[in-house]
């Protein structure tokens, strides 16, 4: 099997795979698997040669628009992730300011007397 095939294999595998949608529960296994097939593609790619023939220029056609699809996707996963830090960040200090309201407390409307 030459280069060009087992990279589409590896490319036709990584675009089934992000066309899922994992669970909360299963995003760690799935971002872990999503890393691994893009390393594998990472390594295969710098092994691919021109292609030659009008059946391996047809894969690389059908790897093209295969990456678009897992580039948009990719997208997709990152801002998910993101929304979901940002929803940790906001839980955080909301429990932070419960666990200790006078913690960050302003002293704009104190009054100063100044007789003596």
């Amino acid at each position: 099997m030459s280069m060009l095939h087992q990279l589409y294999e590896v490319t036709k595998a990584l675009h089934t795979h992000v066309a899922t949608s994992p669970s909360e529960e299963q995003r760690d296994a799935y971002i872990q698997r999503v890393d691994e097939l893009l390393d594998a593609r990472q390594a295969l790619l710098s092994h691919v040669t021109k292609p030659a023939s009008l059946e391996e220029k047809a894969l690389a056609q059908e790897m093209i628009t295969m990456n678009q699809a897992i580039d948009r996707a990719l997208v997709g996963i990152k801002e998910q992730v993101a929304v979901d830090i940002r929803k940790l960040k906001i839980k955080k200090t909301k429990t932070d300011r419960y666990a200790n309201p006078y913690a960050n407390v302003s002293f704009d409307g104190t009054f100063y007397d100044k007789r003596k």
